[in-house]
């Protein structure tokens, strides 16, 4: 496994998860998931306010889809420096930013709640789903905050919870009626909704040296291309299936009852014009203080 330069040692296992199975499944599922969370990165985007010239902070880019918009929006005289743990994602996104020509990006795999960022260097922080995985939630955001520029801003997006995002609630309920419930993890926890919690989540901003905090929820549409079975698919392959089957040893015969079990629980939500599944989003906006 690829480490990143910097590392907490309290990010360990999020490192160790990234780089292991689950990073190269993203990379594999890339086209579907873009296409799943386009309009989650273009509200992101408009959220975000960038303008031409500036530089961007990335943090989690993942495989890139948000990276690039930026790096058009920004322009030639603007540029993006892209951060995430995941060596397979990172090398998907710099590829994919060579295919598009844009020369105005820069990469490190490096963990952003330690990576010596140069000091008020950026006009903005961006993140689509790429924040919520710290141990120290406060001082990863401080370490960013110290890489802003005075007036900089933070901008990023992360689930509401799980209850309010069938998307998550579905698949964990139908693998654990399969092969039992994982075991639970502390409010808060890193991971997909630790910041569903908006208080929380002000707290931390606040204690790390933000300031003009907003956090606005949004009730959306995610829309996961391709007929059910792609979208099962998907479903079992990422997410709480994932890491239910990985927890408690599933076997191929459990996965394939789950997946069977899930594609009569998912149909409703096939329409017309294709998957259409509610989701609950918080984007959160700040400025350095």
């Amino acid at each position: 496994m690829t480490q990143p330069a910097s590392v907490s040692a309290d990010n360990a296992d999020q490192i160790e998860y990234w780089n292991s199975g689950p990073g190269a499944k993203w990379v594999a599922n890339q086209d579907a998931l873009d296409a799943t969370f386009a309009d989650v990165k273009n509200r992101l985007l408009e959220r975000s306010a960038v303008r031409a010239g500036e530089r961007v902070l990335d943090i989690g880019c993942g495989a890139g889809a948000t990276t690039l918009d930026l790096a058009r929006r920004v322009g030639p005289s603007g540029s993006i420096l892209a951060v995430d743990v995941a060596a397979p994602l990172l090398a998907r996104a710099r590829a994919r930013a060579a295919e598009a020509g844009l020369n105005n990006v820069d990469f490190v795999l490096g963990d952003a709640q330690v990576h010596a960022f140069a000091p008020e260097a950026f006009d903005l922080m961006a993140s689509r789903f790429g924040v919520m995985f710290f141990s120290d939630s406060v001082r990863a955001f401080a370490n960013i905050a110290a890489a802003l520029n005075p007036g900089g801003r933070v901008a990023f997006v992360s689930w509401s919870d799980a209850e309010r995002n069938p998307w998550f609630a579905i698949p964990a309920r139908v693998a654990a009626a399969r092969l039992g419930a994982p075991a639970p993890v502390p409010p808060n926890s890193p991971g997909p909704m630790a910041f569903s919690d908006t208080a929380y989540t002000r707290g931390i901003l606040t204690k790390a040296g933000l300031k003009d905090i907003e956090a606005h929820t949004e009730e959306i549409q995610l829309t996961v291309p391709g007929a059910l079975g792609d979208v099962v698919k998907l479903a079992t392959s990422l997410g709480p299936v994932s890491r239910i089957m990985k927890e408690r040893e599933g076997t191929p015969e459990d996965l394939a009852a789950i997946a069977r079990d899930l594609e009569g629980e998912l149909a409703g939500f096939m329409t017309d014009t294709g998957f259409r599944i509610p989701a609950t989003l918080i984007f959160y906006r700040a400025a350095k203080s």
